[in-house]
């Protein structure tokens, strides 16, 4: 996908396979895919938006600008499908201030001890009907709080960067990085590797669960 990350392994020999399919001296056909099946609404809308350079038009007419009594009221709400809001940081905004907003988020919405992903993973713990292998509410509830509490970052390294804020937010929440990070409920967990015996595949997404007895799973 030329609008995601830069391809990987195989995903890069096909980039450049195409890169060079648009030279005319070769003429190589391909084919794009323009329906997206993963993902739609507000969020699908203005991604396309500023793939396109349009991003003057998202900011002043399609989405509302981040802020608190707005952002929290809306995701406050369980069924909150289609929220989306933008928050531009510039190069005047220090360090503390991203690590503000993105520990605030964690606390109100996420992994924190007091965020609303945490409480709704403990509250799953104690379900049997769900390690049984069949659905809940407790467990409907889970899933759509970690779909509202997750952070996304287009780059891996750097002060904004997905190793960084992971890092940020598993010291304020453990005190320290622990090599292994399971440990605790509410902690959201991706797969980057295919495990066809556990049918989990690359990118999907989970939380972890602490049972009373003190086992720690993953709930996908």
């Amino acid at each position: 996908d030329k609008n995601q990350l830069p391809s990987v392994n195989a995903g890069a020999v096909l980039g450049d396979l195409i890169e060079i399919g648009k030279n005319e001296k070769n003429k190589a056909a391909f084919v794009e895919l323009t329906e997206s099946r993963r993902f739609k609404g507000k969020l699908k809308e203005c991604a396309g938006d500023f793939n396109r350079g349009e991003s003057r038009t998202v900011k002043s007419s399609k989405l509302p600008r981040f802020e608190d009594e707005l952002w929290t009221e809306a995701l406050e709400k369980d069924d909150t499908q289609d929220a989306c809001f933008w928050y531009e940081l510039s190069c005047d905004h220090s360090a503390a201030k991203v690590d503000g907003l993105l520990r605030d988020w964690a606390r109100e919405f996420g992994i924190l001890k007091d965020g609303a992903l945490v409480a709704a993973a403990k509250a799953v713990a104690t379900d049997e009907k769900v390690f049984n292998g069949d659905c809940s509410d407790k467990a409907g509830r889970l899933f759509k709080i970690l779909d509202k509490s997750r952070i996304l970052s287009v780059v891996r390294k750097g002060p904004r960067g997905v190793e960084y804020i992971n890092e940020l937010l598993l010291k304020e929440r453990l005190g320290r990085v622990p090599i292994e990070p399971l440990v605790d409920s509410g902690i959201p967990v991706i797969i980057t590797t295919n495990a066809r015996s556990l049918n989990l595949f690359n990118g999907d997404v989970g939380v972890t669960v602490k049972r009373p007895d003190g086992g720690v799973y993953v709930l996908f």
